[in-house]
């Protein structure tokens, strides 16, 4: 069993918006092009349903939800608080997620990194779900992996080279 596809976008949007007060909406497909100031958050669910929420988005945005989450009085704001945003960020997402996948299953601690790529590896991994979301001006990617070699369902994504994170 794995969360409805439509679970993942609305886990984003209702963390956002109650968490930011910033609301996403669905952005054109391509929009997000990762690059040196990606920040990438991710959490590993663990359990009886094996997988990871991974959120990416440009160090603005990252920043962005940072000043949200830290509030007006936080004083300047650097890497290990727009880290600790965003992998707060991927575990809510997780968190909304959770309750929709077969018990028992926890969050793992979130882990965040800078950068274009997605450097942590364990092969067997598939893409079950991404999204696209635009938080004006700037567009974050929100996916999710299951962990292990599941036969593939009618429509769904190819295997993944590599299990994230």
């Amino acid at each position: 069993m794995t969360p409805p596809m439509e679970a993942l976008r609305d886990a984003a949007e209702l963390v956002w918006s109650a968490l930011l007060g910033l609301e996403l909406r669905t952005a054109d497909g391509g929009a997000f092009a990762p690059d040196a100031g990606t920040v990438t958050g991710a959490v590993e669910i663990e359990g009886a349903w094996e997988g990871l929420v991974v959120v990416r988005c440009p160090w603005a945005l990252g920043r962005r939800a940072a000043e949200r989450m830290y509030g007006p009085d936080a004083g300047p704001l650097g890497l290990a608080e727009v880290s600790d945003a965003v992998g707060e960020i991927a575990n809510m997402i997780g968190g909304a997620l959770k309750g929709s996948l077969p018990r028992p299953s926890r969050l793992a601690l979130p882990a965040v990194i800078v950068g274009p790529a997605l450097p942590f590896g364990l092969s067997g991994a598939r893409l079950l779900d991404e999204a696209e979301l635009c938080c004006e001006p700037e567009t974050l990617r929100v996916s999710l992996w299951q962990r292990g070699r599941v036969p593939a369902a009618a429509g769904d994504r190819p295997a993944s080279p590599a299990w994230f994170i």
